[in-house]
């Protein structure tokens, strides 16, 4: 404008004016940009009404983001090191109560909390339970081919951390014989196996009804995009929510709500010679992909992706509604302009 100015303007036009339509090619500059962003939110808003059809493909086949599935393996990994590590290397029986010590509860179920709020964090919204993704799916949050590449990536990252966890602990017994064994869980790694105090009826319900807690809380914080959501705190409700359900169900099956965590160790455990993993292991999939499917089905579908949609149908709405003032503030100014050049 500047240039312009000093060039073809500031002889015919006195300084004052040169100014006003300087700032004038500026201010209409500005709002075109601003109608750019309008109308680039109103693209956003119909793409993203809801469906799970946004990230299409024209020909009709759904976009699959390897990062993603990278970063889900990533973390699937130090989630079962971290989370199976602290119950293999912590562990202490109460001998009275024949269960386990209350304090050395807190400990792993704090362990599994934060590690599941840390790592959602850092894999930017990340699921690191097939079950979760399994209810994403479901609930129509998540593309199919998308959760598929997901679990695989879960799935393998689990035998990662437990193969990593297994190199960290050893395996058998301590070598000096007077000393427990190096894994307090026995050769397990931290496997999910039922308390012989309770039976599988037990184990599953609990599982199913913790599941569906953690499915709701992701709902409710992760997925929902009304106003008063968790936003960017959802991992920390996520978390403790992860917590609420360790606190519970330890004592019982060591507590899955993650088949996917349950898979991995009872795969190397297995292979190291371990015996029982596999007993009652359906049960660390049924139970939790069950509750998940309820919530998914029963809430987050006919209640958070609804609103989700009306939502952003709002969104794009006002956005339109502001795109077309500016336009008509643009062509205003601009026939201002186009007037001050046509005065003698």
């Amino acid at each position: 404008v500047h240039q312009f100015c000093s060039q073809n303007l500031v002889s015919i036009i006195p300084l004052p004016t040169t100014l006003f339509l300087a700032a004038s090619l500026a201010a209409i500059q500005n709002m075109q940009r601003q109608q750019q962003d309008s109308e680039t939110n109103i693209a956003i808003a119909n793409s993203s009404n809801g469906s799970s059809n946004s990230n299409n493909n024209d020909d009709g086949t759904a976009d699959v983001d390897y990062s993603a599935a990278m970063r889900e393996f990533i973390a699937m990994t130090i989630f079962v090191y971290v989370g199976t590590g602290s119950a293999a290397t912590n562990t202490y029986k109460n001998a009275v109560a024949g269960g386990n010590n209350p304090a050395w509860v807190n400990i792993v179920a704090l362990q599994f909390g934060l590690a599941i709020a840390c790592l959602a964090y850092a894999t930017r919204g990340g699921q690191i339970n097939c079950a979760v993704t399994i209810g994403l799916v479901a609930g129509g949050a998540l593309e199919v081919v998308q959760g598929v590449v997901n679990i695989v990536a879960q799935l393998l990252g689990s035998i990662a951390g437990a193969s990593l966890l297994l190199l960290t602990v050893g395996s058998g017994e301590a070598e000096d014989e007077d000393l427990v064994q190096r894994d307090f869980t026995g050769l397990n790694l931290g496997s999910n196996m039922i308390n012989a105090r309770y039976n599988i009826v037990n184990a599953l319900v609990g599982e199913i009804i913790m599941t569906a807690v953690l499915m709701y809380v992701v709902y409710e914080t992760a997925v929902s995009k009304h106003p008063r959501a968790a936003g960017v705190s959802a991992p920390l409700a996520i978390g403790f929510a992860v917590f609420l359900a360790h606190v519970v169900l330890i004592n019982i099956d060591g507590c899955s709500i993650n088949p996917s965590r349950s898979f991995g160790p009872a795969v190397v455990a297995s292979i190291n010679g371990a015996s029982g993993v596999w007993d009652d292991h359906w049960v660390f999939w049924v139970g939790p992909i069950t509750g998940s499917l309820l919530v998914a089905l029963a809430y987050g579908r006919c209640v958070i992706v609804r609103e989700n949609k009306k939502l952003y149908e709002r969104a794009a709405a006002l956005a339109t509604i502001k795109s077309r003032k500016l336009a008509r503030r643009i062509s205003t100014m601009e026939q201002s302009l186009s007037d001050s050049f046509e005065e003698p």
